[in-house]
């Protein structure tokens, strides 16, 4: 390949990206989605906490009342460990019988606290009530505490998410429809755009060849797709864990996402079917990105072929700080990308055989 003429062919489409309104859309687009996802999924610290009380306690009043607080009450102590085992609660209460008796008298009533883990915001939760406690009875002696960190109940199937909270991996989940989009709806009008134009045939019979022109498609794809993705990334606090595997997982992935698209614009005849075609593959393509959110799965295991599922994993991989464990992924991602650059060219060349 001459690196000169591929140079050459991306400065064009570059130079084209910033005539148009096309460069400005990459970096409003996250920007937009960050502000969308402020307003509507506002991530306010709130504690789920679960509690059993045989009998009225003002501490469960004390509990609803607090605005950083989300309080279910349940009618026995097995239900509250099964909540807390199931992550519905993060913090779990067990009251003794007449607990605000037991504490004005001075019993030093048992209260026992469930933590589905020892991470930090349990760790607040569980300080809270506890000085709650205190504050609810000043005078009167402490109570004895047992606490008790739980395993959540392990399940079947593979976890996208790993150890990373929902809120995490949201910013995942808005990333992968970023690059599916610019992969599959914006990359492919590289190509479209020049066959409406009727520079696409020129191209295709000077001095570039096959290759040397669909690797030039891709690295401008993949200059979209990193600008919006950085971008994304760095004003939702993304750019956490092992950061330089994040990128390398973050080129391969999007790499892939955008030799398909330009594998789409090759085989569609105009802007029209392009939209038909795209509209078909996102689905699919975010599906492990959505169904990630949700822990542990059965079914996310037959979406291995695809490459958001490997580019998901990665990134999860990256954030936890396991960046080593992106290996294979980066591997599987190296494998579809070159499969789908021959098929790239294949359909160039169907073109010049019309």
């Amino acid at each position: 390949m001459n690196l000169k003429i591929i140079g050459i062919l991306v400065r064009k489409d570059l130079i084209d990206a910033i005539k148009t309104p096309r460069l400005l859309l990459i970096v409003i687009v996250p920007v937009i989605i960050f502000v969308a996802t402020t307003i509507f999924f506002d991530d306010q610290l709130t504690f789920r906490v679960a509690i059993f009380t045989p009998t009225p306690s003002q501490l469960t009043s004390a509990l609803a009342g607090a605005e950083v607080v989300r309080l279910t009450v349940f009618d026995s102590a097995e239900a509250v460990r099964q909540a807390v085992n199931t992550e519905k609660a993060s913090l779990g209460i067990i009251l003794p019988d007449k607990f605000d008796q037991a504490l004005q008298t001075s019993q030093f009533p048992q209260v026992t606290f469930l933590l589905a883990d020892d991470g930090k915001t349990n760790q607040a939760a569980l300080s809270l009530v506890q000085q709650l406690i205190r504050f609810l009875s000043p005078t009167a002696q402490s109570f004895s505490a047992s606490v008790e960190v739980m395993q959540p109940n392990s399940e079947e199937g593979i976890s996208l998410r790993g150890n990373l909270k929902p809120s995490q991996f949201t910013v995942i989940i808005w990333l992968t429809m970023s690059l599916v989009g610019n992969g599959l709806m914006l990359v492919p009008t590289l190509i479209i755009e020049e066959r409406e134009r009727k520079t696409l045939d020129a191209l295709l019979l000077s001095p570039a060849s096959y290759s040397e022109v669909a690797l030039s498609k891709a690295l401008v794809g993949l200059t979209y797709s990193l600008l919006g993705g950085l971008v994304m990334l760095f004003i939702q606090n993304g750019l956490t864990g092992d950061v330089a595997f994040l990128l390398v997982i973050l080129v391969a992935g999007s790499l892939a996402l955008n030799l398909l698209g330009l594998l789409v614009g090759g085989l569609a005849k105009n802007i029209h079917t392009l939209n038909s075609f795209g509209s078909l593959l996102i689905f699919p393509l975010t599906l492990p990105a959505m169904l990630g959110l949700l822990g542990p799965n059965p079914y996310i295991q037959y979406l291995q072929f695809l490459p958001t599922y490997h580019l998901v994993q990665g990134i999860a991989y990256a954030m936890n700080g396991q960046g080593d464990k992106i290996l294979f992924n980066v591997f599987v991602l190296s494998l579809e990308c070159a499969v789908i650059f021959g098929a790239v060219v294949w359909s160039l060349k169907q073109r010049e055989l019309a």
